[in-house]
C-alpha cells in the first residue's frame, strides 16, 4: 500500500471519527437533553443493577474464601461456627445472593423500560420535526438532495434516531460493569490483567473495520433495494403476461437472482448482517485466547505453589463478566452502526431545514412527501424496517 493510500484512508478515518462525534453531540441535545428524568431514570436504574449484581458476587466471592479458610463467621450477632458445614450460613448466603440477584434483574427490568419509553418519545419528537420541516420548506432548492427521500426521513430515518438512542444508552451498564470488572481484575493480578487489556487493544481496530464495513454494505443495501423493488414488479409483470400467452417467454428466475439487481441486495444486505457477526466472532476469539492466557499463566504458578486455586476462581469469573460486558458492547455498538447511516441522513435533514426555517426562508409545501413511492424508491422503507 503507498503513501497516497495510507493518507486517504487516515483522511476517511478522520472524517468518520468526526461525524460520529458530531451525530452523539446531537443525540446527547436532542435526545438525554430534551428527555431528563427519562434518560436519567434509566441510567440510575442501571447502575443501581449493576451495585446490586456485584454486591451478590461479593457475598458469593467471600463465601468461598471463608469455606478455603474455614473460619467462624460473625452476622448481626450471630455466630456460625465451622462454615464448611454450616447449612444455616449456606441458607443465609444463598438467600442473600438470591436476593440481591433479583432485585438486579427487577432494577434492571425497569431501567430498559424507561430506555423503550425514551426511543419512542425521542421517535415521536423527530418524527413531528420532520413533518414540520418538510411541510414547511420541502420543496426548498436547497433540500433537493433529500426530496426523493422524503418518505424514508419522515417513516423510518426518524424510528432509528430512537434506537439510536436507545441503543446508546443501553451501553452505559456493560460499560460501567466492565470497568468494575477491570478495577477487580488489577486488584487481583495487575500484570496479568494488563497483559490481556493490551491485547484488547490489538483487537479494537478489527472490530472498528467490521463497524465500518456493516455501516458500509448498509448504505448500499439502501441504495440497491429500490432497485429490486422496480426488478420484482418487473419479473411480476413479465411472468403474468407469459402465463397467458407463451410460458417459453416468462423471465428465468434463476438468472434474475443470480445477477442484477435482486443479486447486488441480496449481496449488500447479508454483507449488513456478517458485519455484526464478524463483530461477535471477534470478542468471541478475545473471550477464547484471553481464558487461556490467564489459566496458562496462572495454573503454571499455581501448580508450583499449590495454593491460591480461590483466587483464580475468582478471577475467572470476573473475567469472564468483564469479557461479556465487552461482547455487549461490540454488539450493540455493531447495531448502531448497522442504522448510522438513516440516522446521519435525518442529521443531515434536520440541520438544513432548520437552518432555512431560522432564517425565515418561505418555500412552497412539500404536499406529497409519499411521490417517490411510486417509482419504487419509497419501498425500501419496509425492507429496511429490522428491529436491532
Amino acid at each position: 500500500m503507498n503513501t497516497t493510500s495510507l493518507k486517504k484512508k487516515a483522511a476517511q478515518t478522520r472524517d468518520q471519527f468526526f461525524r460520529y462525534k458530531n451525530a452523539m453531540q446531537w443525540l446527547w441535545r436532542e435526545a438525554y437533553g430534551s428527555y431528563k428524568l427519562i434518560s436519567v431514570g434509566s441510567a440510575v436504574l442501571m447502575f443501581m443493577a449493576l451495585v446490586l449484581k456485584f454486591g451478590a458476587l461479593a457475598i458469593l466471592a467471600r463465601y468461598l474464601h471463608l469455606l478455603a479458610a474455614n473460619q467462624n463467621v460473625h452476622i448481626l450477632g450471630y455466630v456460625f461456627e465451622n462454615t464448611r458445614t454450616s447449612f444455616p450460613l449456606l441458607i443465609v448466603i444463598t438467600a442473600l445472593a438470591l436476593g440481591m440477584f433479583v432485585l438486579s434483574s427487577v432494577t434492571q427490568y425497569f431501567s430498559e423500560i424507561y430506555n423503550l419509553r425514551l426511543c419512542i418519545n425521542f421517535e415521536e419528537r423527530c418524527s413531528s420535526r420532520a413533518l414540520f420541516l418538510i411541510a414547511t420548506v420541502g420543496e426548498h432548492a436547497g433540500l433537493r438532495r433529500f426530496r426523493p427521500h422524503f418518505s424514508r426521513i419522515s417513516n423510518m430515518d426518524v424510528r432509528y434516531c430512537g434506537t439510536a438512542a436507545r441503543l446508546i444508552l443501553r451501553c452505559l451498564l456493560p460499560m460501567s460493569s466492565g470497568m468494575v470488572a477491570l478495577a477487580v481484575l488489577l486488584y487481583l493480578d495487575a500484570r496479568l490483567t494488563i497483559s490481556l487489556f493490551l491485547l484488547v487493544l490489538l483487537i479494537i481496530p478489527l472490530l472498528y473495520r467490521a463497524s465500518l464495513k456493516g455501516a458500509r454494505h448498509s448504505k448500499e443495501f439502501e441504495l440497491r433495494a429500490p432497485q429490486a423493488i422496480v426488478e420484482k414488479r418487473r419479473l411480476v409483470s413479465e411472468i403474468a403476461e407469459a402465463s397467458g400467452q407463451d410460458k417459453e417467454k416468462a423471465p428465468n428466475m434463476d438468472d434474475a437472482f443470480r445477477s442484477g439487481p435482486l443479486r447486488q441486495s441480496l449481496d449488500a444486505y447479508l454483507g449488513r448482517l456478517v458485519a455484526s457477526a464478524e463483530s461477535t466472532f471477534l470478542a468471541s476469539v478475545l473471550m477464547a485466547v484471553a481464558i487461556f492466557a490467564l489459566l496458562f499463566q496462572k495454573g503454571t504458578e499455581l501448580l508450583q505453589m499449590n495454593t491460591g486455586w480461590g483466587q483464580l476462581t475468582t478471577y475467572l469469573l470476573v473475567l469472564r463478566l468483564c469479557l461479556n460486558n465487552f461482547t455487549q458492547i461490540t454488539s450493540l455498538l455493531a447495531s448502531f452502526n448497522r442504522i448510522y447511516p438513516q440516522m446521519f441522513r435525518f442529521i443531515s435533514f434536520e440541520k438544513a431545514a432548520s437552518r432555512l426555517v431560522e432564517r425565515g426562508v418561505v418555500a412552497p409545501a412539500a404536499k406529497d412527501i409519499w411521490v417517490a413511492n411510486k417509482k419504487g424508491a419509497g419501498a425500501v422503507d419496509e425492507l429496511l424496517d429490522e428491529d436491532v
